[in-house]
């Protein structure tokens, strides 16, 4: 059998940079240019689980109090989160995405989509069947 590895590296290059430019076409078209990846990564845990509290997201995230509050302070004041009271305790506060925070959150769904629409592009449905089954053979996830 002949060894494809040349050719698969640069397969997979090529689509990892297709998913960076469509990554980064989304989070431009969000308007969120100003966030790290780390930012965007801490505004999908917060849109997994809305309503969470600065202690369960340092909890979470595995970073400080402190870390937390500057960090909520920043995506508060680009728009991307805000906060509520709790009633109960007022020295607690909820954490919710705005709507520019919940396109961030989903941007790798725009990304697939995004995705899904250039190969409709390039490939014919028989194609496009043909892929969706030579994918559906590689086991993606390992056993332990």
């Amino acid at each position: 059998m002949k060894c494809y590895k040349k050719e698969l590296i640069s397969l997979f290059t090529k689509m990892r940079e297709l998913s960076e430019y469509l990554a980064s076409s989304a989070i431009s078209q969000c308007g969120a240019c100003d966030l790290t990846g780390n930012q965007i990564d801490y505004l999908r845990i917060i849109g997994s689980r809305e309503g969470m509290t600065f202690s369960q997201l340092a909890t979470t995230t595995e970073i400080s109090k402190p870390s937390v509050s500057e960090l909520i302070s920043r995506l508060s004041a680009g728009e991307y989160v805000y906060k509520e009271n709790c009633p109960r305790d007022k020295r607690v506060y909820y954490i919710y995405l705005t709507q520019k925070g919940k396109k961030i959150a989903h941007s790798d769904e725009l990304v697939a989509l995004s995705m899904i629409d250039h190969i409709s592009t390039c490939l014919s449905e028989d194609e496009i069947m043909t892929l969706v089954q030579l994918l559906e053979k590689i086991d993606l996830v390992e056993e332990e």
